[in-house]
């Protein structure tokens, strides 16, 4: 993906779980999803991508006792997390991931403030 800014397609949800924000969310010409989580004190947040995220959100939302990360499994492809100043990142760029992070931002307006780049 060029690092041109995206445009944000959808957002299939945004909640608070376990102590974490979620969003979900689809960017115009991909077809993997995103799903953007921190928690409230952001010392730990990521971006994930896979596959059919929005499609397999009503599902993991039934599942209160399960984290909703842990419930997409293997259709994460790739991603970053930032856990406690450690990050990893697997298929993904630090800039590419800040740019999305920043559409995602200008599309949530007032309700993104809790979004953080990596």
């Amino acid at each position: 993906m060029e690092c041109s800014s995206p445009v944000i397609r959808r957002i299939y949800g945004t909640f608070i779980r376990h102590g974490r924000w979620y969003c979900f969310f689809s960017v115009e010409g991909q077809t993997a999803d995103y799903v953007y989580y921190s928690d409230r004190s952001m010392a730990t947040r990521s971006l994930l991508s896979g596959k059919d995220f929005g499609g397999q959100l009503p599902e993991l939302m039934k599942k209160e006792d399960q984290c909703i990360e842990c419930g997409l499994g293997i259709t994460v492809e790739r991603g970053i997390i930032l856990e406690n100043r450690e990050q990893n990142i697997w298929h993904f760029s630090v800039e590419e991931a800040n740019v999305i992070l920043t559409s995602l931002k200008q599309y949530l307006g007032a309700e993104g403030t809790w979004i953080r780049l990596f």
